[in-house]
């Protein structure tokens, strides 16, 4: 009887398709503490052996809310693993405990962070990418725009790293957060006046803040490439704060693609992206690895 059933239990197993390779994930890694609360990580690790390119995912949330472990984060932490690159999913402050610039001085601190730990961790740190969604497509776009903030005589360690990402990814992030005051009384306005701790849309000194605290206003020389996928239809954030950053960025020539996705809102047209391998990818998915694969992935390792 128990030959049989081991030989049943043979053919069933060998019935069974096989399983992608589950990812290696290293949870609840401390990068940074402020205020005596320590900031969290998850690295996703793909298959095979290191140092494996990595990606810096910045989630969503209106800079109030969301979490490293959403499900855009992991899905997009999946769909990086699927290329071969590992996936670092952070924390950072939020409103309304914590207003700009907080936000990307967490994010800031992640990229440092990574890469000093980099050789130990099994990532490389020449191929870095930041890659956000909505709010964190803006931190994301603007880790790349502003200057790098590496200070070789820093006495903590971390921060003689470059801040500066090699790469960057926005899904349907806002750019631009100088709009007109009138549009202040909007979901998109309000929760730009609550980081930006903005009590008068009109005052004096509100379109500086604004400006400072934007991807398109804080472009300096030195930026790496971007990727933007922004839905066509999306009213929260409009396609026009990705191609308006494409075009600044043209203009300092930087390689940038701008990826419009006909008829997508604010984010739900990217959790095709996150279904199983055997699933048709959205169309601009390919385009989007393409691009990635050219400036980010496949670069050759910098030397020095």
């Amino acid at each position: 009887m128990a030959k049989k059933v081991s030989l049943l239990v043979v053919v069933l197993v060998a019935l069974v398709p096989s399983l992608p390779a589950q990812a290696r994930i290293k949870r609840d890694v401390p990068f940074r503490t402020v205020g005596g609360k320590a900031l969290l990580l998850d690295i996703h690790y793909p298959s095979g052996e290191g140092p494996h390119p990595v990606a810096v995912v910045i989630h969503g949330g209106g800079w109030r809310r969301g979490s490293r472990r959403s499900m855009s984060t992991r899905g997009i932490a999946k769909a990086m693993n699927r290329l071969g690159a590992a996936a670092v999913c952070i924390s950072y402050r939020l409103v309304p405990k914590a207003t700009h610039p907080a936000q990307i001085e967490d994010c800031r601190y992640a990229v440092q962070w990574v890469r000093a730990h980099a050789a130990e961790l099994q990532l490389d740190s020449k191929r870095l990418a930041a890659i956000g969604t909505s709010a964190g497509g803006h931190l994301a776009g603007l880790l790349g725009a502003q200057r790098d903030f590496a200070n070789p005589k820093a006495e903590d360690p971390v921060q003689r790293q470059s801040s500066r990402p090699d790469f960057v990814v926005s899904f349907f992030g806002p750019m631009n957060l100088a709009g007109d005051p009138a549009e202040s009384k909007t979901l998109a306005g309000r929760l730009v006046m609550a980081l930006l701790e903005i009590k008068d849309p009109h005052a004096a000194d509100t379109q500086k803040k604004a400006r400072a605290a934007s991807p398109r206003w804080q472009l300096t020389d030195g930026a790496p490439p971007y990727l933007f996928i922004h839905g066509t239809s999306d009213r929260l954030v409009p396609l026009v704060h990705s191609n308006d950053m494409a075009k600044a960025l043209s203009k300092r020539g930087i390689s940038t693609l701008v990826l419009p996705v006909r008829g997508g809102g604010h984010g739900g047209f990217i959790f095709r992206l996150f279904s199983q391998e055997s699933d048709e990818p959205p169309a601009y998915w390919k385009p989007a690895c393409q691009f990635m694969k050219k400036h980010w992935l496949a670069v050759e390792k910098k030397t020095g």
